[in-house]
């Protein structure tokens, strides 16, 4: 997310927060699909959550050195209860690629020290939320969602700290997703 982006949601905060009290009061929508596949270069962070979006800048800033094109960024948090400190929260954190990447260009990255995982088709389920919508409050409440639902379709929970929820960050929206495994 650039520079303008954020100010322009930073300035906005104070008009949207009526914006984001009504959104929080409505019902927050699941749909069920298979997510992925996708190849992402990443890096794995135990800092706050706060600091996400420095990390992505700085990787994107050092892939735009040796000219790599990302189609969008995301994160995977771990930590969904403040049962630990801010910094032993566990994320990975970094860009997608575009579905047509060659090989030659995950060689590249790899030569050049970049982590590059796969991240294979889950069966998840998602909701997307406007980014001007969005605030630490809201990214409560759609996790909470989350668990509520998991729990609603007798789907197996997601232990905090293990299971990640991914968070890919469009445009204009933030798609929260989590995988979904029936239970016994």
């Amino acid at each position: 997310m650039n520079l303008s982006k954020r100010i322009s949601i930073l300035l906005c905060t104070a008009i949207v927060s009526i914006a984001v009290l009504e959104s929080c009061d409505k019902e927050i929508k699941f749909q069920e699909d298979t997510l992925g596949p996708y190849v992402v270069v990443c890096v794995e962070s135990y800092k706050p959550y706060t600091e996400t979006f420095n990390l992505i800048d700085s990787l994107k800033n050092e892939l735009k050195t040796i000219d790599v094109k990302t189609e969008k960024d995301f994160g995977i948090f771990y930590e969904r209860t403040a049962d630990r400190t801010p910094d032993k929260y566990h994320s990975i954190v970094g860009c997608i690629l575009p579905t047509n990447t060659d090989t030659t260009e995950i060689i590249k990255l790899e030569r050049n020290k970049f982590t590059v995982r796969n991240i294979g088709a889950t069966k998840s389920m998602h909701t997307r939320i406007p980014f001007q919508d969005f605030n630490s409050t809201l990214r409560v409440d759609v996790l909470k969602a989350i668990d509520d639902y998991i729990l609603q379709n007798n789907y197996l929970p997601i232990p905090n700290g293990i299971n990640g929820i991914m968070e890919i960050y469009e445009d204009d929206h933030i798609v929260f997703s989590a995988e979904i495994r029936p239970s016994r």
